[in-house]
Order: C-alpha cells, then structure tokens, then sequence
C-alpha cells in the first residue's frame, strides 16, 4: 500500500471509513445490479422523488388504467412535526377529488399508529402489492387513517428489514459514496424505512 501524504507532510495510510469488506461484495453486486435501476413493467409510468431524502414525497403511477397517487411521509398515522398537521388537513379534500386511487405511505411503529390505523382486507392495487410483500416475509398493513377523509394507508415496518441493512448501506455506498454511522438507531429506522417503500411501488408497477 502507497502512504498518502498527509496536510503537515506526514505519512498516512488511507481511510477505508464505510468501505465494505471484500468478501461482503461478491455476494452483492449482483444485488447492486438488480436493485439500482427501478424497471418499470410495460405500460406502466411512474414519476416521483426520493421517498427517504425528505419529509413528504408524492408519487403519481400509471397502470394501464387510471393514475394512482401516492403519497410517503414518516408522519402517516404518527405525529411527530408539522409534516403531519399539513398531510392530515388536506386528506378529505384528497380522498374526494382522488377517491380509491389515493394512498398515503408511511412507519408503522407498535406504540403509535394502532391508535390512529384501522387495518382492512387486502384489495385494490394497493392491498395486492401489499399482500406480495407480506407473501415475502415482510411486515407491512394496509388499511385506513382514522381522520376525516379516511384515507388509505399503507404502513411498512421498518424493523422487519434490519437484517437487510447491511445490504442498503452497501448500495448506498456502492452507487453514492455516502457512509452511514452503524450505531445511529433513527437512521437505521429511515434506510429501513426508504427500502421497504421502494420495494411497495416495485410490486405496485
């Protein structure tokens, strides 16, 4: 190994800081590969932003028939800044003009959201695409928020994906250069979070 020449003239070696072991890769590049590109199944459009990256994103799908409109944010069902005073006030206003085609995403957390979700029986794209990520394993509910309006809601947990989490961090560092804190609990919760709702529309397309 060739030292780097340090700021002061010194010797050092360089960071290998969130690089991931050799033998973790070869498992995972076929993954990468796979998991970078989202296809899209024919017929099928989609057009939204980084479901993890924000407080609220929306996202419009096209399936062949009429638009779907999804919208994720962390505050589905769970109170925890303003985000949730802004999506809950213009639910009914949603809910009418989109009516079965609205869906609001978002965590599903044991202490809070049985308070406000009422779960309901797997129909619609939305129930479908659910009920294959439970098929694989995966704790995710489909139900209704229960504030005026009554929106449809699909709430993922985040920790049935924690055992993946060394796979998302790998890909995140593989396709973005950007290393993760293994000991922060709240952004282990969002990267479990972010993957869990790119697996929803994947099996919503």
């Amino acid at each position: 190994m060739i030292p780097a020449r340090g700021a002061a003239g010194g010797d050092r070696a360089p960071s290998r800081r969130n690089v991931p072991a050799p033998e973790a890769r070869s498992g995972l590049d076929r993954k990468a590969a796979r998991c970078h590109t989202l296809r899209k199944r024919e017929g099928s459009d989609m057009a939204g932003a980084d479901v993890a990256g924000g407080a609220e994103a929306a996202v419009t799908v096209k399936t062949g028939g009429e638009p779907l409109l999804c919208e994720v944010s962390w505050e589905v069902c769970r109170q925890v800044g303003g985000i949730y005073t802004v999506i809950r006030s213009k639910a009914p206003w949603m809910t009418k003009n989109w009516g079965r085609r609205y869906c609001l995403v978002g965590p599903y957390d044991a202490n809070v959201s049985p308070a406000e979700f009422e779960e309901q029986s797997l129909t619609g794209p939305f129930g479908q695409a659910v009920r294959e990520m439970q098929r694989a394993g995966l704790d995710v509910r489909y139900g209704t928020w229960l504030v005026t309006g009554r929106p449809r809601v699909v709430l993922v947990n985040p920790q049935c994906a924690f055992n993946r989490l060394g796979e998302i961090k790998y890909l995140n560092w593989e396709h973005h250069h950007i290393g993760f804190d293994h000991a922060d609990e709240l952004l282990n919760h969002v990267l479990a979070f972010g993957w869990l709702v790119e697996h929803f529309f994947r099996n919503l397309l």
